[in-house]
């Protein structure tokens, strides 16, 4: 929860500072703020309360949550205001967020996270927000450079972005088997099966790589939700997860 106003608060924030940015864009200029149905003013009071709300309520639970929230939120702030515009650097901001929330959530519920789930949420993370830059570069083909609205893709092509989601991708693969394998993974879960639920992930990983270079969404989470296919996989995953974990 504590996150999710966080995130929240940055949202509003980026969308203020984005305002003329986001009319520009053929999808974003629908948002309530650059349609003008949401007062600058009012945004502006949302944010502050949500970063403040939030912040406060960690404090109450821990110092150390306290410190991971600070910390996403100066990740925030410095993607805003400069890496967004610096090539890589933009995508490993971005995945930095991921893993904070999920060093948080390992915090908040007691769990010591394994180095093998540190290293495949990285990668997972790299993985998504380099497809996140390849739609971006196919939606707004070179509009993005003529209005400004989003620099750095400019210095992004087809290309490279591709060969960034195969090498990302068979990281996330790598790092995942290796999670699942990690003597630490097996005496948590008693249970060294979890590598059966390799095949599923493998195919859900592919799946996304080849939606998003198809192209034809407005965004990663746009083509997934709508891809029948890659959330039966992800359905049959969640389950096997659960069969292996809970009742063999």
């Amino acid at each position: 929860m504590l996150f999710c106003m966080l995130s929240s608060s940055v949202y509003l924030f980026n969308d203020i500072i984005d305002l003329k940015k986001d009319q520009e864009h053929p999808q974003k200029k629908m948002r309530p703020i650059a349609m003008g149905l949401i007062p600058i003013s009012s945004a502006w009071m949302a944010s502050l309360i949500l970063a403040g709300s939030g912040l406060f309520m960690s404090l109450l639970l821990h110092l150390n949550i306290f410190a991971i929230l600070l910390c996403y939120i100066a990740n925030n702030l410095l993607y805003s205001f400069f890496l967004r515009n610096v090539t890589i650097a933009d995508v490993i901001s971005i995945s930095v967020g991921f893993m904070l929330r999920l060093i948080g959530g390992a915090f908040v519920i007691n769990v010591e996270l394994s180095r093998w789930l540190l290293m495949c949420g990285f990668a997972l993370s790299l993985f998504l927000a380099f497809g996140k830059r390849r739609v971006e570069l196919e939606s707004t083909g070179h509009s993005c450079q003529n209005t400004g609205y989003r620099n750095v893709l400019s210095y992004y092509n087809k290309d490279n972005l591709n060969n960034a989601l195969s090498i990302t991708n068979a990281l996330s693969i790598c790092t995942y088997l290796l999670f699942v394998t990690d003597p630490s993974t097996i005496i948590l879960h008693h249970t060294n099966e979890l590598i059966y639920t390799a095949p599923l992930v493998v195919y859900c990983l592919f799946r996304y790589m080849f939606k998003v270079q198809e192209g034809k969404g407005t965004g990663p989470v746009d083509i997934l939700i709508k891809d029948s296919a890659f959330l039966s996989a992800l359905f049959l995953w969640l389950m096997l997860v659960l069969f292996i974990i809970y009742i063999t």
